[in-house]
């Protein structure tokens, strides 16, 4: 989610997927998917955002983890910390004042704590779970590759996702965490269903899986397009037991997906077009740590005043609502507004 690319050349094409995948996750949460085959698209990837944006954060940040240096780890891991605390507050403090109006909000100071520590508090942010795990994970592989070298170290995450399937795979998982409370159980049982994510991710950095393939790069593209369609339809990997993304053909889907994106020569457009896109693919950290607060604000608003919408069309607008409020937190002039958005 957040903009991680700092060395890497900035690709375009991975930038309008994350702008996607964030709608996405809107669409995950406020639409009612009618049905309708021209909107079929987006129902049909809506499952696949998460295990995208955990891939893009340890595709884009895999120099961070191999180039150890102190600073560089302190650095990212506040950088993930931050908006897991400061939008804990935000949300807070705006369900708590908002109750002073809306009698049936019920939010307690507990929610606080949960939503810090867990990112899965029913009553204020349950989507923040994904910020819990990638916080852990930037952890662990921060710690593996402090200790190992290089070759080394991506052995001990091959290890790790070998044993994340097994653990899914046995029942494990879901038996250790299903019986938990709600703030609990999605936070500890999707860790080790992110672990693949991350590890392929981050592999097929490190190998420049996709760079690669821009030597045969029409026929890669090609091939990606058409191995996303097929998957999108037709699943190779049985799903284990588990809480949402234990669906692990998402693996295969992602990879071709973001492969797809990643090779299409947006670098040959204009510069102006370029900009238009730079500026339209900003604040997927911000909007995606918003968009619940506002649409249920929204949702509330509408009903007050009598209007009733489609709810793809409330995603549409709880989006465009989301990037303007990052515009202008990006334009406060304080470095801890900026990093809560971009």
């Amino acid at each position: 989610m957040e903009n991680s690319i700092e060395k890497k050349e900035f690709n375009y094409g991975l930038a309008l997927l994350r702008a996607l995948m964030c709608f996405e996750v809107v669409l995950c949460h406020f639409w009612n998917s009618d049905g309708s085959r021209f909107l079929m698209p987006f129902s049909m990837l809506r499952g696949l955002a998460v295990p995208v944006f955990m891939f893009l954060s340890f595709f884009l940040t895999e120099h961070t983890f191999l180039e150890y240096n102190k600073t560089k780890a302190k650095k990212r891991i506040w950088r993930v910390i931050y908006p897991q605390i400061g939008w804990a507050i935000i949300y807070w403090l705006g369900y708590t004042i908002g109750q002073f109006i809306i009698k049936d909000i019920g939010v307690r100071f507990s929610d606080l704590w949960w939503q810090m520590f867990t990112g899965h508090s029913p009553r204020l942010n349950a989507s923040m779970w994904f910020q819990t795990v990638l916080i852990v994970l930037t952890g662990v592989y921060i710690l593996i590759f402090k200790f190992f070298d290089a070759k080394k170290g991506i052995l001990i995450t091959y290890a790790m996702m070998f044993a994340a399937f097994v653990i899914q795979y046995s029942g494990i998982n879901f038996k250790l965490f299903d019986s938990l409370r709600f703030e609990l159980k999605y936070p500890l049982g999707r860790f080790f269903e992110m672990i693949p994510y991350a590890t392929i991710g981050f592999s097929c950095a490190y190998y420049n899986v996709f760079e690669k393939a821009k030597e045969k790069r029409l026929f890669f593209i090609i091939l990606f397009g058409l191995a996303s369609i097929f998957l999108l339809k037709h699943s190779f990997i049985n799903s284990a037991s588990g809480f949402g993304y234990s669906n692990n053909n998402c693996l295969l889907l992602g990879f071709f997906v973001i492969g797809f994106a990643y090779l299409i020569p947006f670098e040959k457009l204009s510069q102006s077009v370029k900009d238009v896109f730079k500026f339209l693919t900003k604040y997927t950290l911000g909007i995606y740590c918003m968009h619940r607060i506002v649409a249920e604000f929204l949702k509330i608003l509408l009903t007050k005043i009598g209007i009733n919408i489609d709810s793809f069309i409330l995603c549409i607008i709880t989006y465009i609502i989301a990037f303007f409020v990052s515009f202008l937190m990006c334009k406060i002039p304080t470095k801890l507004s900026r990093e809560l958005v971009d």
